[in-house]
This record gives C-alpha cells, structure tokens and sequence, in this order.
C-alpha cells in the first residue's frame, strides 16, 4: 500500500492521523529496507519506488514537500523478474535499478542436506513460543522429508514442524504425527525388512508412550520377556527415561 511505504501528511484522507505518518522509506533512513515478494508490486507503485531508489527521495500521500531518504534497499522475488518484464508486468529500468547485486537462494528440495538444521531450528524456536520440551526427531521424519519436493519450501516446513510440535503429547516427531497432521506425502516404499525395522521401532515408542518409560508394563502389553523386550529397546537407540520426564513435565 502506498500510505504503507510512502506515509502520509496530516488530513491526507479520511481515518489518517491528524500529524500524519512516516512510511517504511522514511522509517528505514541510514539504514536497510527489505521489500519481500516485488514481484507483486503494483504497476502504480513501481515507478514511485524506482524514484525513491533513482532520486534519494520521497514525497508523503498528501504532501508537496521532498524527503531526502538515505536507505539500502534489498528485495527478494519468487519469480522471475524477467519473465515478467517480457509480460509487461514488472519495469525494466526499475529491474535493472535493483539488481546491482543479485543473490540467487535454492529452492529447498535442491538443499535437502539443510533439512536437519532447518527442522532443529524450527523445533527450538518452537519449544519456547509453545512451552514445548521436544527434543528428538526419528530420523525416519528427514527420510520422509528427503522424498517430498516442498513447494513451499522453507516456510512450508516450518508450518509442518509447527503442527508436529503443537500435536505431540510427548518430547519425539515421529513419522505418524508428521503425516497425521500435514498431508506429507508417506514415505517411499523401502525394502520389506527396513519396513519391518521401523514398525518394530514405532511399536516399541508407541508402548513405552503409553507406560511413561515403565519398560516391564511396556513388556508385558508386548507379551515379551522383559529382557528381550530391554534388548529391542537398546537396539533400537530408544531411551525409557525420556518418556519418564516427559510424565513429569505434564
């Protein structure tokens, strides 16, 4: 909008302040203005902000005098600019006015060696804004991710870890909850005795989950000896004891 980037002086329209508003240009003075998604930017608007970027300055909605702006600007679009200049939706010279230094960022599923990093960022930032306490991630979820394309990318991961983290009664994402709660695509058909490895591994979760770690109750509903049932565990790198804290902290 505009008003939004430009500001307006006192009176300029009905509802505006009465001493009027700086806009982001004006805000963003000896300092950087980030512009998201300028491919969407109105035709109206471009030539006001190839000014802006050309001139060094500003005029408010409503006013006659020019502010002097001092501001980096940096945009980021996710289509081609080009493209949209042959289309006649986007001005060439402001094209070429942004594009001093162009910075080209992968789509996700050509980074997929980052989905680690990513997904534990998310789920850190997640645990604080929600009062989570998750901290392990079954490396089935990275297989299950590694097989979708994320034509959301970035922010569509980050949306699937948000439903993950807000839906586990416990301190584990597992391939289950993903599923349930974003429409992730199953995981690919792996051979039948990795299949058979997981659902072990899954079962065994799912029984100490619901016994809080007790691994003689988790036994018993297994109808397994308890050693045995305590060597699938060690097996399987299943620690017991997270499911007890998980019980303390409810």
């Amino acid at each position: 909008e505009e008003s939004e980037l430009f500001g307006y002086d006192a009176g300029s329209f009905t509802g505006a302040l009465k001493e009027g508003k700086k806009g982001k240009f004006e805000q963003a003075d000896k300092g950087t203005f980030f512009i998201d998604e300028i491919n969407q930017m109105s035709m109206r608007l471009q030539p006001k902000i190839l000014r802006a970027i050309q001139e060094k300055e500003i005029n408010r909605i409503g006013g006659s005098a020019s502010i002097s702006i001092d501001t980096r600007i940096i945009t980021a679009t996710n289509t081609d600019l080009k493209q949209l200049i042959k289309e006649g939706k986007f001005r060439e010279d402001l094209y070429y006015r942004l594009n001093v230094i162009e910075i080209h960022t992968p789509s996700l599923r050509d980074r997929l060696t980052d989905l680690p990093l990513l997904t534990e960022s998310a789920v850190s930032e997640l645990n604080q804004v929600m009062g989570k306490k998750v901290s392990k991630i079954d490396p089935v979820v990275y297989e299950m991710f590694k097989s979708y394309e994320w034509p959301g990318n970035v922010r569509e991961l980050e949306n699937t870890i948000e439903h993950a983290v807000a839906v586990t009664p416990h301190n584990i994402i597992g391939d289950e909850i993903i599923v349930c709660t974003k429409e992730l695509p199953a995981q690919s058909f792996v051979p039948y005795k990795r299949a058979v490895e997981d659902f072990k591994k899954g079962y065994i979760v799912r029984l100490l989950e619901f016994t809080r770690g007790n691994v003689s109750k988790a036994a018993k509903l297994a109808d397994k000896y308890r050693p045995d049932f305590s060597n699938l565990v060690q097996k399987y790198n299943i620690k017991p004891d997270d499911f007890k804290k998980s019980e303390k902290k409810e």
